[in-house]
């Protein structure tokens, strides 16, 4: 009987020890995908006539879930010359919305991959690091252009004279 008391107190030791994530409600406006992107007018072609791409493009992308969950993309490329250089950068973790008109990310876990088409000896594809997963907090409003398309325009200071413009996507 000793035993089997030993063994429930163990259990509900375990059990109540359990790590839950807290975080705020999302605000509705805010729940879904964000696309930023911008590519160059510049474009590349072989000799042979082939298409190598624009000189340069780059793109961020939210995903915002209602249960306080985030993954962010950044993809960067440039070509120059006929060699291609790629980054790539994905982050997922938790966002808290406490404060009205802004959002901080934690992110959890994270990976990076470059790949470059002239030196794929510097090639990489890996997890990010703990001390690369660091928590950021982002401003944001929402303004609509001349047509009435509103776009989510996100800061890095409140008083930042150049944000980032982004649309509603999915994907």
């Amino acid at each position: 009987m000793k035993n089997l008391i030993i063994i429930l107190i163990s259990i509900i030791s375990f059990t109540s020890c359990k790590k839950e994530k807290f975080f705020s409600d999302a605000p509705d406006e805010m729940v879904g995908q964000w696309l930023y992107g911008t590519f160059s007018m510049t474009e590349y072609w072989n000799y042979d006539g082939s298409y190598e791409g624009n000189a340069f493009e780059m793109s961020v992308a939210f995903d915002f879930n209602d249960n306080g969950e985030y993954e962010m993309y950044f993809i960067a490329v440039a070509n120059n010359y006929g060699c291609r250089t790629e980054a790539f950068t994905y982050t997922k973790g938790t966002v808290d919305w406490d404060t009205p008109g802004q959002f901080t990310l934690t992110p959890d876990e994270g990976n990076y991959r470059g790949f470059y088409n002239c030196t794929p000896q510097y090639n990489f594809d890996r997890d990010a690091e703990k001390s690369e997963l660091q928590t950021q907090t982002f401003y944001y409003t929402f303004e609509a252009d001349d047509y009435g398309k509103e776009y989510l325009v996100i800061r890095f200071d409140p008083s930042d004279e150049y944000p980032t413009y982004f649309s509603p996507t999915s994907w």
